[in-house]
Formats: C-alpha cells, structure tokens, sequence
C-alpha cells in the first residue's frame, strides 16, 4: 500500500501521513496517529475533500491531473501546500534543481569521457566540448534557479533542450538516426523544470509556506 509522510513542524513531531491503495483508492489521512478522514475513489478524490485535524485547522486532499497525464496529490492543510507533498513549490523548485545537477553531471562527464579517453562511440555521437558547455549551462542554471528562485532559470533550461531535440530532428532530416524514447525523456524533462518555474513563480508570488523548509 503506497504511503507518505510530511511534517507540519521543523522538529519532526507532528506528521501527517498519507495511504492508500493502487488506483487512488481507500486513501486514509492520519495526523499524530490519529485517523483524521477517508476518500473511496479516485473520482472523489479528483473532486477534493476536506477534513479537520485534532487541533481544527482545515486539511484538504485532491488529486490533479499535472499536464493531463500526470497525477499529482494536492494536500493543503489551512490553504497552504504541506511542506514536502508534491503540490509544494519548494519541493518542485527542488525537484528542478536536481534534476538539473542531474544533467550537468551526465553532460560534463560525459563530454570529458569522451575527450580525454577518445572514446570513439561518444565522438561519433558529437559528444565532446560542446557537451561539456552544455553541462556547465545546465549547472549555472541549477545554482541560479535554486538559490534566486528563478523561473528564467529553468525556462532557459527548457529552451536549451528544445534546441537540443530540434538538432536531433534536423539529423534525421539529414539521414541520420534519433531515438524516440530519448526525445521521450526530453519532453519529461522540460514538463518537470516547466513545473520548477511555475513553482518558482508561486514562491515569489505568494506568503512562507507552512513551516519554514530547511
């Protein structure tokens, strides 16, 4: 049965724990052990469904549909996102900037694999110096993103993959060969740093979020 649990303070001792079973169904909300409300379905789960907690603030729970695909849990306890849960913008800046240092290091090594070991493969794939500047693009983004919380950041870093998959496109057209599946895992990655930036807009936009995150 699929689980999480967040904290409502910094020092840990007040959870709120989530479960629920494959489907989105019999999801149970618990706060401090303590049963707080039940949802049947996904289709009342979609619709939302608010409960109190021991202590009466209001705690909701729905599920959207993140760009008509991707199911995301939306828990709000007195209208804030739960530090943590998916619908956190800190979490989803967060989530961005890894990934981001996740790409640099894959781009950087990668290219000076490719250069210093003369890795022939990797050479006549184009990797090389070009791919070690692209990986300390994405770093300098991952670094402006994160600390300024920055959505021109991670919109730049959308817009350097979107030039990347017009590449491949352009390599077809001239005979060569593009894997769908990697063009695949690019759009992935420019639908999570375009969930980083509107996180990062909502931060800038709105009040501290439930407790402060560390």
């Amino acid at each position: 049965m699929p689980s999480a649990t967040y904290y409502l303070d910094q020092a840990k001792t007040n959870p709120l724990k989530v479960e629920w079973k494959l489907g989105w169904k019999n999801l149970k909300i618990t706060h401090n052990n303590h049963l707080v409300g039940e949802i049947a379905d996904a289709k009342e789960l979609k619709e939302g469904k608010s409960f109190k907690l021991q202590n009466g603030e209001p705690v909701s729970a729905k599920l959207n549909m993140k760009w008509g695909f991707s199911p995301e849990l939306e828990l709000l306890v007195s209208g804030k996102p739960v530090p943590g849960s998916p619908a956190d913008p800190v979490t989803q800046v967060k989530n961005a900037y890894v990934l981001l240092l996740v790409l640099a290091a894959l781009n950087i090594g990668l290219g000076l694999l490719a250069m210093i070991g003369k890795v022939s493969i990797l050479l006549g794939l184009g990797v090389g110096l070009g791919t070690v500047i692209t990986g300390a693009v994405f770093l300098a983004l991952a670094i402006w993103g994160k600390q300024k919380n920055s959505a021109t950041a991670f919109m730049i870093a959308i817009a350097v993959l979107a030039a990347d998959m017009v590449m491949s496109f352009m390599a077809v057209s001239e005979g060569g060969r593009v894997s769908g599946s990697a063009i695949l895992v690019r759009v992935i990655f420019c639908l999570l740093l375009a969930n980083g930036a509107d996180a990062a807009k909502k931060l800038k936009n709105t009040t501290s979020p439930l407790v402060p995150h560390k």
